[in-house]
């Protein structure tokens, strides 16, 4: 599929897609409203100590508002040293009322929107080499040092590594008591669980050769979080291919290999329960083509192949594994295109639900409209312009300056450093 063809899907309405998108589905035990999925966008507008602000819950609120079958939140680290931002979602002990209130205001504003209530995922996370204020790495990467090199004494021991099955496991049990519907295990875009995916070069117990020491420390982990569970959803947004010359899951020629993936998913879904995930692929800070394709100059490819390679890499892990419900990412680049293609996507087998991020942050209630009129408004969707990550990158809160007036002063004044 040529990329005319696959914007013409907006100009064609696909009369069965709302009937995709609308319906159910029962994942571990608990009922999803419809097909769509918020994806963890990151907004790093929080407290100091991981509270969520009147901000955060504004957003959540929207998502809520604007018919989300799942909300996946944003990524929380479960050590302070593994926070990407000072002001990144963090919970705690002390500040776990807070979530919960906000939890209960999530469903209670879907509810009065006229929609059902919607799963609610939590994201565990451990920053890694994008740790601040000190970054933590698993070992040497040549493509990665050649951008920021980072030295040895950055790597984590394996003493270090071997206290972080407790970390994920308190903050399982914390999100358990906060009112969570499902806990996400997160291992992607070059945070610390994906790093150890391809630590060749690395010596210990937790790197080398062997596929099993490489994910020893993520089962662990993996291990670890179910216990502090019950009923809820384990999950994972799962990267499943670097794309670069030593990362994992990547053929000399940079084509995917898929075997190693396979392998985990099955062991994930076989001896831990996984029911749900969430595939991505890339590391957005070196290769942000990857992961979420966009418009720009100089691009290493066209967007569609991204899109593309999304739905190729997506569909064939869903055949492979066939108990486990797959998210679909890539989409906000095709616009009000996305969710007619997400649902063909879906007839045809190459996943469960629909996976929308960025596109979520321009147009919180593209769900609801798309349910409600067969369609997503041209005018509301996002432009992929990549200024929500600007934002981010330029330690400030993120958002969609573009179609979110509360955001275009904050890009003004923290991106462009022009006075507002």
């Amino acid at each position: 599929m040529n990329e005319q063809e696959i914007l013409a899907l907006s100009a064609q309405p696909y009369a069965a897609a709302v009937s995709i998108l609308s319906q159910e589905k029962v994942v571990a035990g608990k009922t999803v409203p419809n097909r769509f999925v918020y994806q963890p966008m990151e907004a790093c507008d929080c407290e100091l100590d991981g509270t969520p602000t009147d901000l955060t819950l504004r957003k959540y609120l929207r998502f809520a508002e604007g018919g989300a079958g799942m909300i996946w939140m944003e990524a929380a680290p479960v050590t302070v040293e593994g926070k990407a931002s000072p002001r990144q979602l963090m919970l705690t002990e002390k500040n776990i009322d807070a979530f919960a209130k906000m939890n209960d205001a999530i469903r209670e504003a879907a509810v009065k929107s006229g929609n059902k209530v919607p799963i609610i995922i939590f994201q565990a996370t451990h920053s890694g080499r994008q740790s601040k204020p000190n970054p933590v790495t698993v070992c040497s990467k040549a493509t990665l040092e050649a951008v920021r090199p980072l030295s040895s004494e950055y790597i984590i021991t394996d003493e270090e590594a071997a206290r972080l099955p407790e970390a994920f496991y308190q903050t399982a049990k914390l999100m358990k008591k906060a009112g969570y519907d499902g806990y996400d295990m997160k291992s992607c875009h070059g945070y610390l669980m994906a790093e150890f995916a391809s630590a060749y070069n690395r010596e210990g117990l937790y790197g080398g050769a062997e596929f099993e020491k490489r994910w020893r420390l993520y089962l662990d982990c993996l291990k670890a979080s179910k216990e502090g569970l019950t009923d809820e959803i384990l999950t994972a947004r799962l990267g499943v291919y670097d794309g670069y010359a030593d990362g994992w899951a990547t053929n000399p020629d940079l084509t995917p290999d898929l075997t190693e993936p396979k392998r985990l998913i099955s062991i994930m879904a076989k001896d831990y329960g996984v029911k749900l995930l969430n595939v991505t692929l890339g590391n957005p800070y070196y290769f942000p083509h990857l992961n979420r394709p966009h418009r720009g100059k100089n691009l290493p490819e066209s967007p569609v192949q991204g899109v593309k390679r999304f739905a190729d890499i997506t569909g064939e892990l869903q055949r492979s594994q066939p108990d486990v419900d797959f998210v679909l990412s890539g989409l906000s680049y095709l616009g009000s295109a996305g969710a007619d293609y997400a649902a063909k996507q879906i007839e045809a087998g190459v996943a469960a639900f629909a996976g929308f991020g960025r596109m979520t942050l321009a147009y919180p209630d593209l769900a609801s409209d798309f349910m409600k009129t067969g369609k997503l408004n041209e005018k509301k969707c996002c432009i992929t312009c990549s200024k929500c990550t600007e934002l981010m990158r330029a330690g400030s809160i993120s958002g969609c300056p573009i179609r979110d007036p509360l955001y275009t002063d904050i890009y003004r004044r923290d991106v462009l450093h022009k006075n507002v």
